[in-house]
């Protein structure tokens, strides 16, 4: 294998001496130019490849000669990449091979975009930069803070090991600690019960968690009604000094003689089930009574209708089926409706006077059925000497709340101060459990609970059939 250039140096020199000869510039090879065996080229550069020029043949005559070409080069990844070109003619035979290396040589590009701020202790806190790099992409994870002779530097070096590194202005600081309070912020309990803590955690930019160095404090008399405080209080490292309060109001068990203008009536509907009697052990431990308008769909649990009547809560009727087939006629609905009462006096010894329609008296689902029952059945039953009762307060237990938060949360942000009929189902387990939170609320601020007679407010719906 010769180079162009070789062959050239070597005929001069052999003519000065007198020894060229006629058959050496004659004689066939392999020539080759532009061969380099190894290149370097930057990654995501374009990779421009120059195929080694190759001919066969003599000085005087050289005929270029095919190749078969083996390998391939992606300058978008570092590393090492071969090409091999073979040649062959005749007999003789005739390998190249290529190196390219891509390699990374650009540094990072470390931007900053604002003030940024620092612990004592040289943590940064407040990162007002980023840092990018032309391959590694987003480093700005990476980024290392320096103080060196009271200036301060940001570095970062990439994969490669190329390295950026900028002086910049930062501003040493360091702020209070965060306190998060596990539960409520305003909690609620009944007098004479214990109170337990829900917990806390302390974060801070500087010291990081400060949890075990909080102090709390109470002022907590379970045996009192009234308003009293927690505070919890911590101090970071930079004397940083931060306190927050849960207010723990204790309350008297319900006591209602009279309703106010802020009664709150707990009705529930469809019933009773299965979580019934769970219920009615939370409605005893407040002291709360309820309204129950009942069912028949849960035959096994009628034991519930007596054990609700002997706690003094009322019962009302709601249906025996629960079929919306009942306001086909006067008769249909009214055939339910004793079917029920007779369950009722059977459970209790007493027929009860109060009814709650099945989707309440504004419900259109009747029209399918027959064209003006709920107005005919609304009068029916006043004349017949029953009262019936709708809601002024969805809990929204039917319709897609699933969660006991949720409910409590529908419910308490509805009361708004004012005497509140609360439609709920006790069939639900999630709106059982939301029971006991709107107690609490109700009771710690000012609300008092009452169970329907037949005087009670009736909150009746426009009547839409």
């Amino acid at each position: 294998m010769y180079k162009k250039f070789g062959i050239s140096l070597i005929i001069v020199a052999l003519m000065s001496f007198g020894i060229f000869t006629y058959s050496f510039f004659f004689d066939k090879d392999f020539y080759v130019t532009n061969y380099k065996e190894n290149v370097v080229i930057n990654v995501n550069d374009e990779y421009k490849e120059e195929v080694p020029n190759v001919c066969y043949g003599s000085l005087y005559k050289c005929e270029e000669v095919s190749f078969i070409k083996e390998g391939s080069v992606d300058s978008t990844k570092l590393g090492d990449y071969n090409l091999v070109y073979q040649y062959k003619v005749d007999e003789k035979e005739l390998v190249l091979e290529e190196k390219i290396s891509v390699v990374d040589l650009e540094k990072p590009v470390i931007k900053v975009l604002g003030d940024i701020k620092a612990c004592p202790n040289g943590n940064i806190w407040d990162q007002k930069y980023e840092a990018y790099d032309n391959y590694d992409g987003d480093l700005t994870k990476n980024v290392i803070y320096v103080k060196e002779n009271e200036k301060h530097y940001l570095s970062v070096t990439d994969s490669s090991n190329n390295e950026t590194r900028i002086e910049t202005d930062i501003i040493i600081n360091d702020e209070s600690p965060t306190i998060t309070l596990k539960g409520d912020s305003k909690v609620y309990l009944l007098v004479g019960k214990k109170y337990n803590e829900k917990g806390y955690t302390v974060s801070d930019t500087c010291d990081g968690d400060l949890t075990d160095k909080v102090t709390v404090k109470n002022n907590i008399n379970s045996n009192k009604a009234g308003t009293y405080q927690v505070t919890y209080s911590v101090t970071d490292s930079s004397g940083n000094k931060k306190s927050v309060i849960r207010q723990v109001v204790v309350f008297k068990k319900n006591s209602v003689i009279t309703p106010t203008n802020k009664t709150i009536y707990l009705t529930f509907d469809d019933g009773p089930g299965k979580y019934t009697g769970k219920l009615l052990d939370i409605l005893d431990e407040y002291g709360v009574k309820a309204t129950f308008f009942v069912t028949n769909q849960f035959p096994s649990y009628q034991k519930y209708i007596k054990e609700a009547y002997l706690d003094g809560h009322s019962i009302g009727i709601h249906t025996y089926s629960h079929n919306f087939k009942i306001y086909s006629s006067v008769e249909s609905y009214f055939n339910d409706l004793n079917k029920m009462n007779d369950i009722i006096k059977k459970q209790t010894g007493i027929e009860t006077k109060i009814v709650r329609f099945p989707g309440g008296s504004s419900n259109t689902v009747s029209r399918k059925y027959a064209k003006g029952i709920m107005k005919t059945l609304a009068n029916e039953l006043e004349a017949r000497g029953y009262s019936y009762f709708d809601w002024n307060l969805g809990s929204g237990d039917t319709d897609g709340l699933t969660t006991s938060s949720a409910v409590a949360k529908r419910v308490i942000n509805n009361l708004k101060g004012k005497t509140s009929n609360v439609l709920m189902h006790d069939i639900k387990s999630y709106s059982v459990e939301a029971v006991r939170e709107i107690i609490e609320y109700g009771l710690g601020n000012g609300y008092t609970f009452a169970k329907i007679n037949i005087n009670s407010p009736t909150f009746h719906h426009t009547i839409n059939n």
